[in-house]
């Protein structure tokens, strides 16, 4: 178990927006709900996959203090 929390916080593991950098093409990031207003610790919008076009949702967490701030901390609200 502890090497699954070393492994889970290491800071060079990709995140989403890595994973959507490295898998998808034309990727079109949506912003705001209506209601509450746009979460920068949610990433969503559509992509392409090998062709096929795909919705992507996730969390994002920052590579340090200043960006998890930003993100909080990879949590919604």
């Amino acid at each position: 178990a502890p090497q699954k929390v070393l492994v889970a916080r290491h800071p060079q593991r990709p995140y989403l927006l890595d994973y959507i950098k490295m898998l998808f093409t034309d990727f079109v990031e949506l912003h705001g709900d209506r209601n509450f207003r746009d979460d920068p610790a949610i990433i969503g919008g559509m992509a392409k996959f090998e062709g096929e076009p795909v919705v992507i949702v996730g969390h994002q967490k920052g590579r340090n203090t200043k960006e998890n701030i930003h993100r909080n901390f990879g949590m919604a609200h």
